[in-house]
């Protein structure tokens, strides 16, 4: 009775502490959930969600980047906290959220960080609005149809990725970190098992590091608030149209791990080969959350250049 209680305030006060660190758009496509954090006379980084995720994601996974320099704004796409999916289930439709997004905060144009799940839309974005964007950053990104799923991911999708699976995920993170960040690294990176535990004793001697695993487990929590996003993003990936890359004018980085277990390589090939004006970034230890790479200072530098050398004039 102890633990069911503290589930029922846990779930109560998470979802306090998201509503309370957000804004809701009214948007001409409907309600969108928005955070800023940073200088709003400074152009702006947009970074577009993976799944499962939401608006918070990126406060953990971009918390190197200066935000003096780079105004954060950050969204939860359709279907995601308290983004209706209403708003826009194709990746065309939440790339026009996007620009309702920035038509209500009377931006013009925007650098693009997109990780993920939210690779497509971001791509998206740059497709349709190019007038909108100056800068286009794949972060682990999906570029074409996807398919994860199979028989024993679908099983555990269902019966472990709900409110009490998510409440002792972060149980244990609190309490005993060192098993759920191995688990993390085995999910999400294609490693040795050696190679494992020695990415598991950075990660433990690295503050910084650990806090971006315990943020990102946080992310999926309540997980009830994020399924309907998540479980449109497995359908609409898994029937992605062909997108037209070669249509796209903004420059593009390419940031992947080559231990990425989530997106395999073809996905930033494919943007490579039909993106007029790529740079790529393999990072060498990279898995799927390349925060987590011990090449983090490379990645900053290089998203910093980046985003200097492609920042509009005023």
């Amino acid at each position: 009775m102890h633990r069911h209680k503290e589930f029922f305030l846990w779930r109560r006060d998470r979802e306090a502490e998201l509503k309370a660190n957000s804004r809701i758009a009214d948007t001409k496509k409907g309600p969108v959930e928005y955070a800023v954090k940073g200088a709003a006379n400074l152009p702006a980084l947009i970074f577009i969600h993976g799944g499962p995720g939401g608006y918070d994601q990126a406060f953990s996974y971009l918390a190197y980047l200066p935000e003096e320099d780079f105004p954060l704004i950050t969204w939860s796409r359709p279907g995601y906290l308290r983004t209706p999916l209403t708003v826009g289930k194709s990746v065309r439709e939440q790339a026009d959220a996007l620009a309702a997004l920035l038509d209500f905060l009377r931006i013009e144009s925007v650098a693009v960080n997109a990780f993920s799940a939210g690779g497509p839309v971001g791509l998206a974005f740059a497709i349709h609005y190019p007038e909108r964007i100056h800068a286009l950053i794949l972060e682990s990104a999906v570029t074409m149809r996807y398919t994860p799923e199979t028989r024993i991911q679908r099983f555990l999708f269902h019966f472990f990725l709900n409110d009490p699976a998510t409440w002792l995920a972060n149980l244990l993170a609190d309490y005993a970190p060192a098993p759920v960040i191995r688990e993390f690294i085995d999910i999400e990176g294609d490693f040795t098992a050696k190679r494992i535990e020695q990415i598991l004793k950075n990660i433990l001697n690295d503050k910084r590091k650990e806090q971006v695993v315990m943020g990102l487990i946080r992310t999926i929590s309540p997980f009830s608030l994020r399924k309907k996003g998540l479980e449109n993003d497995l359908d609409q990936l898994a029937q992605l149209d062909p997108l037209p890359l070669e249509k796209i004018s903004a420059p593009v980085l390419i940031l992947h791990g080559k231990h990425d277990a989530e997106v395999s390589a073809d996905h930033p090939e494919n943007a490579r080969r039909k993106i007029r004006n790529t740079d790529i970034y393999w990072v060498p230890d990279g898995m799927h959350e390349l925060s987590l790479s011990d090449h983090i200072e490379e990645i900053k530098k290089r998203k910093i250049n980046f985003l200097n050398l492609h920042r509009p004039h005023l």
